[in-house]
């Protein structure tokens, strides 16, 4: 396997998630952000959980967060996958769709505090 392109950057950069200077890998095979579970802080968990088919085919079920990422292919909030892998993956992930998600985050973390349900 030739791992030129890997060690020379071309397949990374460099990023950050909430301040943590980290390495972000670019998935156009994907459609989530995947973020090291190490670098997710207790209060940017969401409680829910999300399937993924990963590359070999197999689904399994990640713990979600949501987070500032500051990378060069996306910047912003968004809702990750917590996984034990590389620090940052960003994936195809589309801008209306990182909206829905804080808003319902929002939404979510306003019923949880005020004590109400929909």
């Amino acid at each position: 396997m030739d791992n030129s392109n890997l060690n020379s950057g071309r397949h990374s950069s460099r990023g950050s998630i909430s301040g943590t200077k980290t390495i972000v890998m670019r998935d156009t095979g994907s459609t989530t952000c995947v973020v090291k579970k190490s670098l997710v802080k207790p209060e940017q968990m969401t409680g829910s959980c999300e399937l993924c088919m990963l590359i070999d085919g197999i689904v399994e079920r990640y713990p979600t967060a949501m987070v500032e990422l500051d990378t060069p292919y996306f910047n912003g909030k968004t809702k990750v996958l917590c996984m034990d892998v590389q620090d940052i993956i960003v994936g195809n992930i589309h801008i209306e769709w990182h909206v829905t998600c804080v808003q319902q985050f929002k939404l979510e973390s306003w019923l949880v505090e005020s004590n109400r349900t929909l």
